[in-house]
Formats: C-alpha cells, structure tokens, sequence
C-alpha cells in the first residue's frame, strides 16, 4: 500500500514547469520593461537638448530672407529688361548728335547760326555772315556731305538774302535727312 500512496503529486511537477515559465516569462518581462525605460529616458534626452526648434526658427528666417530676395530677383529682372528695351531703341534711333556735329563742324569762324531746328527727318539752319564766300563754302560742305557721309538725302535753299544795312548774308537751309 505504500506503494500507493505518493506524497508528491504529480500535479506538482506540471506546477513546477509552469512555474518556471511564469519566472523566465517574468525576467522577459522586467528586461522589456528596462529596455522601454532606457528608451523613454534616451528619447526624453535627446528631444530636450535637440536645436529642433532652433532649426525651425532659422528655417523660418531663411524662407522670409528668400521672400525678399525674391522680389528684389523680380525687380532687378524687370530693370534689367526695361534698359535693354531703352538701348534697342537708342541703336535704331538716329544719332542727332552726329548731324550736330557735322553741320556745326562746317561753319566758318566769320559766320554763326541764327536758328538750327531738328526734327525726325529734317534739319532746318539759318546761318549769316559777313562773307559771301564763307556762305558758300558752308553750302558747298553740306552739297558734298550727301555724298560723303550718307547723312542727308536733300539739301533745298529756302533762301539767301543779302542785307546792304547790316552787311550780312542770311542763308536758310531746309535739308531731309536719311
């Protein structure tokens, strides 16, 4: 009979197994928990001494500098194609200077213009002088500047008066520029 009875049950045994389990799945447990803790401190940590909000600070500013940047771009662009538009024109626009010049160039030292009017395809000159021959060599300088200098198409003497009282010659030039 004492065979029969047994003092340890085997109920224990299966108890002591699940014991054990419930101890490794315990350790399990707390090395999850440690590990959760260290990543909460960490990440605490790292998000307290990150320059995130400095970075966004600093983008914020850069996007305002590249706002304003951008429209002086703008402006400068706008300048820059206005002022190429102006020196189209000027290169296609004649050079009344070099009609002034060249007319101015051919008065004699005893002569002086009275009037000089330019417009868009015309120059009209009064010139007097005491000399008839220097009111001449002027005329002849304008005469042969239409073949030289491809400045003027048409030179027509409105007139040419002599004045006895003053002593002076007027000549009244209308000429058509090229």
């Amino acid at each position: 009979m004492s065979k029969e009875v047994n003092l340890i049950s085997s109920r224990r045994k299966e108890s002591s197994i699940s014991y054990r389990q419930a101890g490794n799945i315990k350790k399990v447990a707390y090395i999850f928990l440690g590990l959760c803790v260290i990543a909460s401190v960490g990440l605490f940590v790292l998000n307290s001494t990150s320059e995130l909000g400095t970075l966004s600070k600093k983008e914020d500013s850069l996007n305002q500098t590249l706002h304003t940047q951008q429209k002086k771009i703008v402006k400068m662009t706008l300048i820059k194609d206005r002022i190429e538009s102006i020196s189209d024109i000027q290169k296609k626009s004649k050079s009344y200077e070099d009609i002034l010049v060249n007319v101015s160039s051919a008065l004699p030292q005893d002569s002086k213009f009275d009037s000089f009017e330019v417009t868009k395809n015309s120059l009209n000159v009064t010139v007097s002088s005491s000399s008839l021959l220097s009111v001449n060599s002027f005329l002849d300088y304008i005469i042969n500047n239409i073949n030289k200098n491809h400045i003027f198409q048409k030179v027509t003497v409105s007139s040419l008066v002599g004045d006895i009282q003053s002593g002076k010659y007027i000549l009244v030039l209308d000429v058509t520029l090229l």
